[in-house]
């Protein structure tokens, strides 16, 4: 999915008042996130993340594959809850993050682990 397809998708389900500016400054948490802790770590790589700017990204492909798009959707969810101070709603979207940020890191480093690098040593 692009970033103006996720935005989009959020402002359907979780109308909200904040420009796609600030969407988009949560968005590039959230995937900066997901390229250091697991993209980078499963392939052994370095790749340098530059922030979203709404206006010239709309059209980039985000990272996460759209069949986890669930981690944008939950993640944006969840800081639109945090700054309408909606604690209640906040916590069940961080949940609902969280399950989703695991089945997509599990599946990336289940498909994208360099082989041939072992994990331990017998001894």
């Amino acid at each position: 999915m692009t970033v103006a397809e996720i935005i989009a998708e959020v402002q359907r389900i979780k109308p909200n008042q904040y420009p796609k500016e600030t969407l988009t400054r949560w968005l590039t948490q959230i995937e900066a996130q997901a390229i250091d802790q697991v993209i980078n770590h499963a392939l052994g790589a370095d790749i340098d993340f530059e922030k979203y700017d709404y206006d010239m990204d709309a059209e980039t492909e985000l990272q996460i594959p759209d069949r986890y798009s669930d981690v944008y959707i939950h993640y944006l969810s969840a800081q639109i809850d945090q700054a309408n101070r909606e604690f209640a709603s906040y916590n069940n979207d961080v949940a609902l993050f969280e399950a989703a940020w695991r089945e997509y890191a599990a599946w990336h480093i289940r498909t994208h682990y360099q082989k041939g690098t072992p994990s331990f040593r017998y001894l």
